[in-house]
């Protein structure tokens, strides 16, 4: 779990554009080393890249500033996209008529944890190798089987109420 000491936080409230588009971009960032996430964020072609840029490197210079992180420590542990107000203007139509426009807003939030170099990733669940014995060889050839016996093409339609199978459509 995280602590408050390794998480370093920024945000970008008001960001004119859509929360939508705004959550393609973090989505291509989050979970992702600062670095590698700044590189991709250069070269994504988004209109919400550059102020994302900004957000993530404000958050890398808050850690830098508070703890003294290098950038190399630091990964995109949440990157998130709220949706802020919406401005509703007016638009002008045929026949007198005015259609409602909604120029939305959003907040942008990056949270950066702090996960040291030398630190070895350790595998969540240690995996036991198991030699698989006559019964479990036994339940993989029954499966084998059984997916075999169903003819490639038919569907497995439900016969009517009336024990008549379906009209095929032509």
């Amino acid at each position: 779990m995280a602590t408050d000491s390794n998480l370093f936080r920024a945000s970008h409230r008001f960001a004119r554009m859509s929360p939508q588009k705004a959550r393609l971009v973090m989505d291509l960032i989050r979970g992702k080393p600062v670095e590698q996430a700044i590189t991709t964020l250069r070269f994504s072609q988004r209109r919400a890249s550059p102020m994302i840029s900004k957000v993530l490197k404000s958050a890398m210079a808050n850690a830098t500033q508070k703890a003294g992180v290098e950038g190399s420590e630091l990964v995109v542990w949440r990157a998130y996209v709220d949706e802020g107000p919406r401005e509703k203007r007016w638009k002008t139509r045929s026949m007198g008529r005015a259609y409602t426009r909604l120029r939305r807003r959003c907040h942008l939030s990056v949270i950066l944890k702090h996960e040291p170099a030398s630190k070895e990733k350790e595998p969540k669940e240690k995996e036991t190798a198991r030699k698989a014995g006559p019964q479990d060889e036994a339940a993989v050839v029954k499966k084998q089987k059984e997916g075999a016996k169903q003819a490639p093409g038919k569907t497995g339609k439900k016969r009517a109420a009336g024990g008549k199978a379906p009209a095929e459509e032509k």
